[in-house]
């Protein structure tokens, strides 16, 4: 892609579109590398927030709340993902239940609580290599200490231009693959 003129790298930086490029359709598609019907979701945790940084990225005021719900994707009793979700509250459906299953899919519950569908809502994800040092992050994905994981940080948007989430997840480095694709001019 890079020999086509349609990528170009920065050392240190990434891999970038070209702006030559831009008005022709590139596709990128993450490639499960397991069937879809072995996974599994486990919700770790579901708790009312109120980081300042979090708060800022999902457009909040200093004085709000949000929820912060972590679950781990597994297949075959392999964690691959743990995703970090932050959800305005206004997209949890209070009081939180009980069975913190009902969370194991948080498009679902959304869809289900308040008719919103964010798979179609418009969004922007970027993803980069890190070297995560959280131990509790480390532990869930079975990573030793200095191996790498992808970092995938997505802002979905509500028709009225409000933040509908922020997640920040982290895919095992086993289980990353991603397909480029450009249609012809």
């Amino acid at each position: 892609m890079t020999s086509a003129g349609y990528l170009y790298r920065i050392q240190g930086k990434g891999t970038f579109v070209s702006k030559s490029k831009v008005s022709q359709n590139v596709k990128f598609s993450d490639i499960e590398l397991h069937s879809l019907d072995t996974e599994k979701v486990q919700v770790i945790s579901i708790e009312e927030a109120n980081d300042p940084q979090i708060l800022k990225e999902l457009g909040l005021s200093a004085n709000a709340t949000y929820y912060k719900i972590i679950r781990v994707r597994s297949f075959d009793k392999i964690p691959f993902l743990v995703h970090i979700t932050h959800l305005p509250k206004k997209l949890v459906k209070e009081p939180i239940a009980k069975d913190l299953s009902t969370y194991a899919s948080v498009y679902e519950r959304v869809r289900k609580d308040f008719d919103i569908d964010l798979f179609s809502l418009a969004s922007v994800e970027t993803n980069e290599i890190v070297f995560p040092d959280d131990p509790e992050l480390l532990h869930l994905l079975q990573l030793s200490f200095r191996e790498p994981a992808v970092k995938q940080i997505k802002h979905s948007y509500l028709p009225d231009g409000s933040i509908a989430e922020y997640i920040v997840s982290y895919k095992h480095w086993k289980y990353f693959k991603t397909k480029i694709e450009v249609e012809a001019e």
